[in-house]
């Protein structure tokens, strides 16, 4: 009876363990909110570099007047990376690109949107504001957004910023990490090798949850119990398993940390 009520506190005090973990995760998985995230490509084009010498004879023009500056071109993302919907009334000041002072925005384009419905448009640069591009949606639900070429003169490594105020949250945030993926496949490759790790994972855990109770009955056998023969091969097993674990945990780490960019594929420019 003794020796029941052993097992019987072992199974109960998994089960502790697992409804917290599953408790933590759903509780997780039911948060909702709203964020507004961007990502600015560290890939910039130079189009126009004024420290190199060119003819005399070569002019370059922007509305018909000679523009003797350095251009660049950006890449910008923006999303929703939240799993609550911002919808335009959710805006409460309007959201705009802004460059830092000194940069003066010639131009700038969709160059990939997800989803018509979200009706996502650039408005109009003022003379006032010529470092700032204003931007409008309809709605953004989770992973919805665009990708965005900017046009500009100044500096080519100009700080860039998305500002305004979104019920909930504030301004949008700008993602942590500090590049983008540069493959579609990069991220399938890692989406399948996470999704192995987690198999190998589980099965490591199993094994060393049935080890561990295998030895605990093993060991409460009598010495000359024909069974206690099998201590050394579970007892390897146990161990191996929890290998396993910590291998496992430290290789889903390495995967997670490869997958470097929040930017969802939809948007996602391949340069």
């Amino acid at each position: 009876m003794r020796r029941f009520l052993d097992y019987l506190g072992v199974v109960f005090g998994l089960t502790t363990v697992v409804g917290f973990g599953l408790a933590w995760y759903w509780h997780a998985q039911s948060v909702q909110e709203r964020a507004p995230t961007y990502q600015v490509s560290p890939q910039r084009v130079r189009l126009v570099d004024t420290s190199i010498p060119v003819p005399s004879q070569l002019q370059v023009l922007y509305k018909g007047k000679d523009l003797n500056k350095n251009v660049t071109a950006l890449t910008l993302y923006l999303w929703n990376d939240g799993k609550l919907p911002i919808k335009a009334e959710d805006v409460l000041e309007p959201l705009e690109v802004r460059l830092e002072p000194g940069s003066e925005i010639l131009d700038g384009r969709i160059l990939k949107a997800w989803r018509p419905v979200t009706k996502f448009t650039m408005g109009e640069i003022l003379d006032s504001k010529k470092n700032s591009l204003p931007l409008s949606f309809a709605i953004l639900e989770k992973g919805d957004g665009a990708a965005l070429q900017i046009i500009y003169t100044g500096k080519p490594d100009a700080a860039v910023s998305v500002l305004g105020t979104i019920t909930g949250v504030g301004e949008p945030r700008k993602a942590d990490t500090s590049q983008v993926k540069l493959a579609r496949t990069q991220g399938e490759a890692i989406r399948e090798s996470r999704k192995t790790t987690h198999y190998l994972e589980g099965i490591s855990i199993a094994l060393a949850i049935l080890a561990g109770l295998s030895l605990l009955y093993l060991r409460r056998l009598p010495p000359d119990h024909p069974a206690r023969g099998l201590l050394p091969p579970v007892t390897t097993l146990a161990v191996t398993s929890v290998v396993g674990i910590v291998l496992g945990g430290a290789l889903l780490w390495s995967v997670n940390a490869a997958d470097t960019s929040p930017v969802p594929t939809a948007i996602l420019m391949q340069d």
